[in-house]
């Protein structure tokens, strides 16, 4: 059974660190867009396109309600 969670643990490193890569992807496709305007190539105007449509379709109650899990979480580990 060890030997299962540790794979466990190992994919999920591996899924956080292509997650870590995929956002430090999108940060430097926003800086591009920052530095050439509305210019830049068209694939990095769609990703900020979508980013602006994620950002609109995100209500005030999604946001409380993802702090309140983060806070529950933060309440509740130490406690594990």
């Amino acid at each position: 059974m060890p030997s299962f969670i540790e794979q466990l643990s190992t994919v999920r490193n591996v899924l956080f660190r292509i997650a870590e890569i995929g956002s430090a992807l999108v940060g430097v496709i926003v800086i591009f867009y920052l530095l050439l305007g509305e210019d830049s190539s068209p694939y990095v105007s769609s990703v900020i396109a979508n980013l602006a449509y994620l950002i609109e379709k995100i209500s005030p109650q999604a946001l409380i309600a993802l702090a309140l899990v983060i806070f529950g979480y933060i309440v509740i580990k130490p406690r594990l």
